[in-house]
């Protein structure tokens, strides 16, 4: 369960838990997995058990 994301634009770190609805707050699009460079997608949050965290659409070649 990832929380640390990349931004494709700025190259910063993004932290999950810094956004309260980061659905709401940040753009998909924008977002990298800071290992792989594949896109990641927000998983989670506001309104679910689950706590909010990123995730890959495809498996991480990282691993």
């Amino acid at each position: 369960m990832p929380l640390i994301a990349r931004n494709i634009r700025t190259k910063e770190r993004v932290n999950v838990f810094r956004f309260k609805d980061p659905k709401q707050e940040l753009k998909k699009e924008d977002l990298e997995c800071p290992f792989c460079h594949q896109p990641f997608f927000i998983r989670g949050g506001v309104g679910t058990s689950v706590r909010a965290h990123f995730a890959h659409y495809t498996d991480c070649s990282s691993d």
